[in-house]
């Protein structure tokens, strides 16, 4: 059976500080630099096997390589996500010459890429502009992540979530008012 020890006597401060009507604002001195050793700090002093890191490697490669199947698998190939593979496998068995068969293989990925094209370049860098100043224009508290190995704390604009939201309206609104077609990101 766990038992709970529970404390009986608080002092008249010690009462007075929980029940004040505001909270303690935290000074400079509760965010010192305190110097940290390497083996305590974030996940250091944790040891992984071969099976988290290759855990890792899938989830960064297989995302993008994901997106990309999907993506080809629907402009090209009327949704059919079988016909990508079997594609590529026609290509690498069909091709007897290792020089054909590079060519052919090159020709056919590319022939799945989307090309890039001025006005897609021109609206990302609109964009990302865009989240830029929404990140210094937005309001938001501060907040200090975790401390770094020489034991400072970082201060963070905490207004993800509002600059998410405004990002959402700006791009419906424009889409309603005719700046932009709703379908811009998919069209380029």
């Amino acid at each position: 059976m766990l038992v709970q020890k529970t404390r009986t006597s608080t002092s008249k401060s010690e009462t007075e500080s929980l029940h004040s009507a505001s909270p303690r604002r935290l000074s400079d001195a509760d965010y010192e630099s305190k110097p940290t050793t390497a083996g305590d700090w974030g996940r250091q002093s944790i040891t992984f096997g071969w099976v988290t890191g290759a855990g890792a490697l899938v989830m960064l490669i297989a995302p993008p390589l994901m997106t990309g199947w999907f993506l080809n698998s629907c402009t090209q190939h009327q949704c059919n996500i079988a016909a990508m593979p079997t594609a590529l496998f026609q290509v690498l068995r069909t091709s007897s010459l290792q020089a054909t068969r590079y060519h052919r293989l090159l020709s056919l990925l590319y022939s799945w890429t989307p090309s890039l094209t001025f006005e897609a370049a021109a609206i990302w860098i609109a964009w990302l502009i865009f989240q830029a100043t929404l990140y210094v224009v937005v309001p938001g508290k501060f907040s200090h992540g975790q401390r770094t190995p020489a034991g400072h704390l970082l201060p963070y604009h905490v207004n993800g979530l509002s600059c998410y939201v405004i990002s959402h309206v700006c791009f419906g609104l424009g889409a309603y008012w005719g700046l932009w077609k709703a379908s811009i990101v998919a069209d380029n």
